[in-house]
């Protein structure tokens, strides 16, 4: 996870992905039809380990979109800049 934090991230509510968009509130439905299926899936887990969400994660112009999914819907959206190879960390939710 070092590697993801020491890259500069920016949050938005919305991302490109060609000449389509994805925004905070859509389904799981949309963001597969616009970005296509995500390079890795993570689950988000609370701090007892319980499931609630998922972070698509899409490596592609030498930046990661994140996408965090829950009940779902898009709930953030995340961008990182530089690589983020051998990021293996599961994500926690704070609840």
């Amino acid at each position: 996870m070092g590697l993801v934090l020491a890259a500069p991230a920016w949050a938005s509510d919305s991302v490109a992905f060609g000449n389509r968009v994805i925004v905070l509130g859509d389904g799981v439905g949309q963001v597969y039809q616009v970005a296509g299926a995500p390079s890795r899936i993570k689950k988000i887990e609370n701090k007892h380990g319980a499931e609630v969400g998922e972070r698509f994660e899409y490596f592609r112009d030498g930046k990661t979109t994140l996408i965090t999914i829950k009940d779902g819907k898009v709930a953030a959206i995340d961008e990182v800049h530089g690589t983020a190879a051998g990021h293996t960390a599961t994500v926690q939710a704070a609840d």
